[in-house]
């Protein structure tokens, strides 16, 4: 499991500009963040395109949010255990085959909400067990190489 929190940014109409805070998915401890804003940047010097760093690009190197100035890096999301618990069984029940899915979850003053289940994602910047993660991809890739071929005979 990997975990990171979006913190939103003043003014902002979208989550584009938003600092991710890595999140230690068994503690719920929020660690150091960076910003994804030049993922969403077209053209030449889009994401791709750009030589040069940008402010809190460097892995996890910003603690306190940009706007506030309101330390992060070390509080702990409240009630983690839940929110780690409803989204594992509302994969079991609602994707039980789908090796990778990334929840949304909104975290409110009248409770924990499930938003969306983005079946196209990456760890945004959380950190994540590389080998287990590895291990994941070759069993899912095997089993289809398997389908595939019982179907070709």
């Amino acid at each position: 499991m990997s975990c990171c929190w979006r913190a939103g940014r003043a003014g902002a109409q979208t989550d584009h500009s938003a600092v991710l805070f890595d999140v230690d998915p068994v503690t719920g401890e929020v660690r150091g963040g960076a910003s994804n804003a030049r993922w969403y940047m077209l053209g030449p010097l889009g994401a791709v395109g750009s030589l040069r760093q940008g402010e809190g690009e460097d892995w996890h190197s910003i603690a306190r949010h940009p706007d506030t100035n309101t330390a992060i890096t070390g509080a702990r999301i409240p009630d983690f255990a839940t929110i780690r618990d409803m989204v594992s069984e509302a994969h079991g029940k609602m994707a039980a085959g789908v090796p990778l899915i990334g929840w949304d979850v909104g975290l409110t003053t009248g409770g924990t909400l499930l938003l969306e289940a983005n079946l196209s994602c990456n760890f945004f910047r959380a950190s994540y067990d590389r080998e287990r993660y590895h291990a994941l991809l070759d069993e899912h890739f095997l089993a289809l190489s398997k389908r595939l071929n019982e179907g070709a005979g």
